[in-house]
């Protein structure tokens, strides 16, 4: 989708066929940004992006050689999503297209230059776990927690949220923050990260900061009530019922803790791209 700006576009990074952008949508659109999708479930993603060059698809060696021809810097910042995949790779049959592993490796390297360049960044769930382990000589690791084998799919549901450290976007949540949660894996940031947040019932890293401008978020500021009752539809939970009077409960209270956060976000990128 792209609206009239002129200022650089927002790049964004999607994994699955129906995803939404939810209250950062309204963020985005709100401050009048232009913004590209990169859709990364469709099978000719690479060879029909302008953001890489072309290159033969046989080689393995794909993202080192060519990750280099996106144009970062015609971009005023990168926001990777979530999707229901294994943020190393090695996905199996659970995948769109059978080189999906290897665009997950072009979106790591374009989350690594986008840090080294203190690239505006904006990270959420899967696109967290592929930050945190996106610069391997700094660490940070993804892992299958046995604390969130749940019989559905791991941690979800709405979560609270625990600060641990102070941020300029996270200080504007109020109160106990609870943010919708779906997740099996979970992250260790790295080394040269700051944790801002932990989830309140497992105690693992829900959000993290790289220098000024880069954020990890493991929940889900970007849903709303719309987003909710989706993809409750598509899990088909076996405590549906209560599942939809949690977002009755809840899903208000976060979108109004999510409203300032992407706003704050999001003028950080346009501060940013213009300076």
């Amino acid at each position: 989708m792209s609206m009239n700006n002129n200022s650089k576009p927002f790049l964004i990074c999607l994994h699955e066929q129906m995803q939404y952008l939810g209250v950062l949508g309204h963020a985005l659109s709100g401050r009048s940004c232009a913004w590209h999708e990169f859709r990364a479930n469709t099978p000719t993603c690479l060879q029909d992006s302008a953001l890489v060059e072309t290159w033969d698809m046989s080689t393995a060696s794909g993202p080192t050689r060519c990750c280099n021809a996106l144009q970062l810097q015609n971009y005023a910042a990168l926001i990777v999503l979530g999707g229901d995949y294994y943020a190393e790779g090695g996905n199996g049959r659970n995948v769109p297209h059978a080189r999906f592993d290897l665009v997950l490796e072009f979106e790591k390297c374009w989350l690594g230059q986008a840090v080294d360049r203190q690239m505006p960044v904006l990270a959420i769930c899967l696109g967290s776990q592929m930050l945190a382990i996106a610069r391997p000589a700094h660490g940070g690791h993804v892992y299958r927690d046995t604390n969130l084998q749940v019989p559905w799919h791991g941690e979800i549901g709405w979560k609270g949220v625990s600060l641990v450290d102070s941020d300029p976007l996270l200080m504007h949540l109020k109160g106990d923050p609870i943010f919708f949660q779906i997740h099996r894996d979970t992250l260790v940031p790295p080394s040269d990260a700051i944790e801002l947040a932990q989830s309140t019932e497992f105690g693992h890293c829900d959000a993290f900061r790289i220098g000024n401008n880069a954020y990890g978020f493991q929940f889900h500021p970007e849903v709303d009530t719309g987003i909710a009752h989706e993809w409750l539809a598509r899990k088909r939970r076996p405590d549906e019922v209560a599942a939809r009077k949690q977002i009755a409960q809840f899903a208000d209270k976060a979108v109004n803790n999510a409203r300032p956060l992407f706003d704050a976000w999001v003028d950080l990128a346009l501060r940013s791209s213009s300076a």
